[in-house]
């Protein structure tokens, strides 16, 4: 009776301890954002320093196999989206097109997940974030070489079955409006396919926007509800969320002839 008192003890100072960390965490990020934003007057320079926050967490915390950076995604179908806050991709297997210090070109085919990342989230910016969302998920990964053999990975999210790893659409912000509002906002701009819409929103220690059925999800499903909560534990939460969903991800290797294929390289000659 002793050992499992104490196990069961161990478990919640084991928890207690993780919760406290991301406290840290939380309470550095808004430190940092709120000092640099206090020093500078370009919107531009407060954009990078609120992105930067973030992206520096995400490198920090995630699967080493997944990177993370600022970009802008094509596709094979000549399709280009608005430029992206963060691109979560396979930093093992996707070639980048394009690489600047704060700006690379990826293939949709690559990218598992991005992310909106507001100084404050109220009705115009969640609009503007979700267009900026919409803009990479109307898109169609097709870009693949087929493979052969006994191992296929298929994957069930938003209520569809795919042979590919569809791309998840987040929204991170360190303030917002009142969260009841910003998610009846959410509701009514929510797509009947639900492949084309936001997924989760995190506001940093103040709640979370996403999705619930007879579990919470990171993604919105086909039959999940929308449900906000108010937690200082917020960044905990939304990383916890992601942790379940982003190691599972894989992808075929691309075929990037297929973003070649109007090009003339010449006559073959024998």
């Amino acid at each position: 009776m002793m050992k499992e008192k104490t196990k069961t003890t161990n478990k919640k100072e084991q928890s207690n301890r993780f919760q406290e960390l991301f406290h840290g965490i939380s309470q550095k990020m808004r430190a940092d954002f709120e000092f640099m934003s206090k020093q500078l007057s370009h919107s531009l320079s407060v954009g990078e320093v609120r992105e930067f926050a973030f992206k520096e967490f995400l490198r920090q915390y995630l699967p080493s196999f997944l990177g993370v950076e600022k970009g802008i995604i094509i596709s094979s179908d000549e399709d280009t989206s608005k430029q992206i806050d963060i691109v979560i991709y396979d930093k093992l297997n996707t070639p980048v097109l394009y690489a600047a210090e704060n700006l690379r070109l990826f293939p949709i085919e690559g990218v598992y997940a991005i992310i909106e990342v507001k100084s404050k989230l109220n009705s115009a910016s969640l609009k503007d974030a979700i267009d900026n969302i919409r803009s990479v998920k109307n898109m169609t990964k097709r870009a693949f070489i087929e493979q052969g053999g006994v191992i296929i990975n298929n994957f069930t999210l938003h209520g569809k079955e795919s042979e590919h790893f569809p791309v998840i659409g987040l929204i991170f912000s360190y303030s917002s409006i009142n969260l009841q509002k910003l998610k009846v906002q959410l509701e009514q701009s929510d797509d009947e396919d639900v492949t084309k819409n936001v997924d989760s929103i995190c506001i940093l220690n103040s709640g979370l926007i996403s999705n619930i059925d007879k579990k919470l999800s990171l993604a919105k499903e086909l039959n999940s509800r929308r449900f906000f909560t108010e937690t200082k534990d917020s960044l905990l939460l939304f990383y916890l969320m992601m942790m379940h969903v982003l190691p599972q991800a894989k992808m075929r290797p691309i075929k990037m002839t297929e973003y070649t294929k109007d090009l003339n390289f010449g006559e073959i000659r024998l």
